[in-house]
């Protein structure tokens, strides 16, 4: 190739044109701390075909790992159909209500709330009040949406809107058109929302617009049209129905919304068409007041719908899926105490969010199900072997258990020997102890160590005694929570109540104290409530004896202070009045969210709980402390361990983030740059990258540099600034504005 046509390639290349290359790694990598750490883990090659690995230093077989495996999917499955009936029916009388304003007649003429001044027709629009969590709004919005597909009401069509594609009013209305056109289902039109722009512009070419712009709203009109020749009918009688849906109205700009209301009213004479707007806001009269101007709010025919509270169906969720009395082998986890503290105080202190919600739930049991080998021993169809009895021997409330045993042989060993210089004396015994005692004691510690049948027994008297346990837990729960109805202080959640009972301070609290006061003038309906199917006394042949007696004791006619006695004594029997930790084998029967494992260096970030730091990282502080100080990166003992030395000179988008800190919300690109390059230290960036064996060319152009080459450096440094600048886009910190000349930061919401 002759020189002219190798420049004339050169200039077409692409590539020459780019601010930023992709830098392909290595394949082949040196092996460092962390790989060598993992490369010493026994994971023996599996066979099956679950995500699970596997436990006991690999030693478990295929079939007890597929066991745990659906085990998991049982327990899980069963759980979150259980959570999907309750959401699906917590809000089917409100999508009724909804439903009825849908198909409500317009009455043209007839009804004077839907004539304005000057006779002007008024819009209807439904106000459908939500709570503060987006999330959950849009999953009311969707699950609304498939009621309506079910039901099949083809004579509704549904167009989904968001603040996404409502950036301006041409936007919206093109998104109207297109689904209004599309022939897709309401769902599969809200999925398509997330698309690209480019898969937009590519339906868009396939849509028949009829040689119109693909905003115009006569487009919507004239499909009414073919609609209403097809049922024979006209805008004023037709069953038809063309709604607005604007998921979250409250991130969407007051000026779209008012040109979008004032272009559809326009048209409110013509087509059956009304708006529902899902607000934030609780009172929606001052949101009208706040937001649609004084011209539009004599046009609108206005309807409040109110979705239920998120935070009571929250709690709803909670006690369905974890406080009730349910067949064990559907439900035989309960939660501990340190996971229903996480549990409690995230919903109750959060926002609220249901799917995050649910998500805990289920990484809870998958976090349960996937560390923990004895998982499986919950299923009493499952034949452990030696191995599993060998691991039930070094869980700590077992050494526990133990360790009461060999105190207990002690003191009869040291009573004894008392005892016999007590004889030798001829001083008389109060209490003789029977040595035979001492020696079956020995006997049943040496067994349990060593025997599986002894272990084994003791398990499956473990299982029943914390199925009573469970049970008297729940009874007592619910008896207390009937107790605080009769107070006139706010009520304390189920799941606060299960957390003073299996912590053990339900009888150190002031709180039971003020609910026996409220008692007194109750107690005929305690009474009543006490023999109810409310509580359970037996399931499957589980026994709560507690519960039997205190229903013995209590007549219709018994005194108050004799129910408060009975009460009092209930509550504070021995048999129920213990910690959950307590209980033997404690850790198989009830979640706790997961805990970390120690891998021999110590982390700046806190592994607390599992399921806390995997189900909402605090992404953007994490990012920004990362960008603020790099040496929990680049300079943390793993590298220290591994013989590295790292450069004292921080990452250049470490550099641009210190710049970005005391930037303005809009930055000037030029103004960046250059307040980019004053924070640099020229000589110490030269000098450590001279050292660094980089080869000749390098050091040749870093060479110049030194001797005040200011051409060379301000390439260099607008290399790096390019550079930095493409990353903090990437990472969501930074965003393009349509001004070529300036920067924007970027706010997180909602994430």
């Amino acid at each position: 190739m002759s020189k002219r046509n190798k420049d004339k390639a050169n200039l077409l290349d692409a590539d020459n044109q780019k601010t930023h290359y992709w830098i392909n790694p290595r394949k082949k990598r040196k092996n460092n701390l962390i790989g060598t750490l993992w490369n010493k883990i026994d994971v023996s090659q599996t066979h099956h075909n679950t995500p699970f690995i596997k436990l006991l230093q690999g030693k478990e077989t295929d079939k007890e790992v597929e066991t745990r495996y659906e085990l998991f999917n049982s327990i899980w499955n069963h759980q979150l159909h259980k959570i999907q009936t309750i959401l699906d029916h917590e809000n089917t009388e409100l999508f009724g209500k909804l439903l009825q304003y849908i198909e409500a007649p317009f009455d043209y003429g007839k009804n004077n709330t839907h004539i304005a001044i000057n006779n002007v027709y008024k819009i209807p629009i439904g106000f459908l009040s939500l709570g503060s969590n987006t999330a959950n709004n849009i999953r009311i919005i969707q699950e609304f949406n498939k009621f309506v597909q079910l039901r099949e009401q083809k004579h509704i069509k549904l167009i989904n809107l968001n603040s996404k594609n409502c950036a301006n009013i041409k936007s919206t209305l093109r998104e109207v058109v297109k689904q209004v056109l599309s022939k897709k289902s309401e769902e599969t039109e809200e999925n398509d929302s997330s698309d690209s722009s480019e898969d937009e512009e590519s339906e868009d070419e396939d849509m028949d617009y009829e040689g119109r712009i693909n905003y115009d709203f006569d487009i919507v009109e004239d499909w009414c049209l073919k609609q209403f020749s097809r049922e024979k009918g006209n805008p004023k009688n037709t069953s038809s129905r063309l709604i607005i849906i604007l998921q979250d109205t409250d991130s969407i700009s007051n000026q779209v919304l008012n040109q979008l209301i004032k272009l559809i009213h326009s048209y409110s004479n013509k087509l059956p068409i009304k708006l529902i707007m899902g607000l934030s806001s609780s009172n929606v009269t001052n949101w009208i007041n706040n937001n649609l101007s004084n011209e539009l709010r004599i046009l609108i025919n206005g309807f409040k719908f109110n979705s239920i509270d998120t935070k009571l169906l929250g709690f709803k969720l909670i006690d369905e899926a974890f406080l009730n009395y349910e067949n064990d082998e559907t439900n035989p986890l309960i939660l501990n105490y340190k996971l229903s503290s996480i549990i409690f105080n995230r919903f109750k202190n959060s926002n609220n969010s249901i799917d995050n919600l649910i998500s805990q739930f289920k990484l809870s049991y998958m976090i349960f199900f996937y560390q923990s080998p004895l998982s499986v021993l919950i299923d009493e169809k499952f034949k452990p072997n030696s191995r599993y009895f060998d691991a039930l021997r070094r869980l700590p409330s077992f050494k526990k258990y133990m360790e009461k045993l060999v105190f207990k042989y002690n003191e009869q060993r040291k009573l004894l020997e008392q005892q016999k210089e007590f004889e030798d004396f001829n001083l008389d015994i109060k209490r003789r102890i029977d040595p035979k005692e001492a020696d079956s004691l020995k006997i049943e510690i040496t067994k349990l160590l060593k025997s599986t049948d002894s272990i084994k027994t003791l398990f499956d008297d473990t299982r029943v005694q914390f199925k009573r346990y469970r049970l008297s837990v729940l009874n007592l729960m619910n008896i207390i929570y009937k107790i605080q109805e009769y107070s006139e202080k706010p009520n304390k959640e189920k799941l606060e109540i299960y957390k003073l009972i299996i912590n053990n301070q339900v009888n150190s609290s002031v709180f039971l104290k003020e609910l026996l006061v409220s008692l007194k003038k109750n107690s005929i309906d305690f009474i009543r409530f006490a023999k109810s199917d409310a509580l359970t006394e037996e399931i499957n042949g589980v026994k709560d004896i507690q519960l039997s007696n205190l229903r013995k004791s209590l007549k219709d006619n018994t005194p108050t202070e004799k129910v408060l006695s009975c009460i009092t004594k209930y509550i504070q029997s021995e048999e129920i009045i213990y910690k959950l930790d307590d209980n033997l084998f404690n850790e198989i029967f009830s979640l706790d969210g997961g805990s970390f494992v120690n891998l021999g260096f110590n982390f700046e970030e806190n592994y607390e709980n599992l399921m806390i730091n995997l189900i909402r990282p605090k992404l953007r502080s994490i990012l920004e402390l990362g960008l603020n100080d790099s040496n929990s990166y680049l300079q943390n003992e793993l590298i220290s361990e591994a013989n590295t030395s790292g450069s004292n000179v921080p990452p250049m988008i470490c550099q641009l983030f210190k710049v970005y800190k005391d930037a303005p919300v809009s930055i000037n690109i030029y103004d960046f740059y250059s307040a980019f390059k004053q924070s640099l230290s020229r000589e110490s960036i030269i000098s450590v990258l001279v050292n660094n064996d980089k080869g000749d060319d390098h050091k040749s152009i870093l060479q110049k540099c030194q001797v005040d080459n200011e051409l060379i450096w301000d390439k260099i440094i607008y290399a790096w600034f390019l550079q930095s600048c493409f990353e903090l886009i990437n990472l969501g910190l930074l965003k393009e504005k349509a001004k070529n000349d300036y920067l924007e930061k970027s706010i997180w919401i909602n994430l």
